[in-house]
């Protein structure tokens, strides 16, 4: 996995950690960006990120190998820099696969209706589908835990819609090759319940 958390786990715990506010939410920005930092690592080292807050786009810059990671739309992009214009290029081919098929979509609204409706029309009965899983997990979060904090590290999550639905209720960190329009950005930073990392996970 090529992008190192602290303190965190791939699976639902008891044990919340406190994470920062949201960037929409923050007090104070650069406070934020700190915390947030001391939470992430390098991909490339493994050793922890400081803020510049100086640069824009703001960034996370490792001391160790002297990498500089920006933060976009709120989103860490904790990518190698010998690995940002393949995953670019990539990210360009799937979104215009995803588009074609009907997993992406422009409309307005449409990634904030997931699961429970699919606005484009063109994927309704699964959607469906993952509606009704969606609420099973529900479900089971629920009777697991009750009304203890949760943290949950939403890995591969696409456009965010399960992050956004779960962080309105649990703390939500979504992880994603994507940090695009399709992606994590599909939710804007004053919308986002989560927190949004772009990472490759191997």
């Amino acid at each position: 996995m090529d992008l190192h958390l602290h303190r965190i786990s791939n699976t639902t715990a008891a044990k919340k950690v406190e994470w920062p506010p949201l960037p929409g939410r923050a007090s104070g920005e650069h406070a934020h960006w700190q915390a947030l930092a001391n939470r992430l690592a390098c991909p490339e080292c493994r050793k922890p990120l400081q803020p510049v807050p100086a640069l824009n786009p703001k960034t996370l810059h490792c001391r160790h190998c002297n990498h500089f990671y920006p933060i976009n739309q709120g989103i860490p992009q904790l990518i190698r820099p010998s690995r940002r214009d393949e995953i670019a290029r990539f990210n360009a081919l799937y979104d215009a696969i995803r588009l074609k098929e009907g997993w992406a979509n422009p409309l307005p609204g449409y990634y904030e209706a997931l699961p429970f409706r699919d606005l484009s029309g063109k994927n309704v009965r699964l959607w469906q589908c993952r509606a009704r899983s969606f609420q099973i997990l529900q479900k089971w979060l629920q009777k697991r835990f009750g009304d203890r904090p949760v943290q949950i590290l939403d890995a591969g999550a696409g456009s965010g819609w399960m992050s956004q639905r779960l962080g309105a209720r649990y703390s939500v960190i979504a992880i994603d090759l994507n940090a695009g329009p399709h992606g994590l950005a599909a939710f804007p930073p004053q919308q986002r319940c989560f927190y949004a990392v772009q990472g490759e996970l191997n």
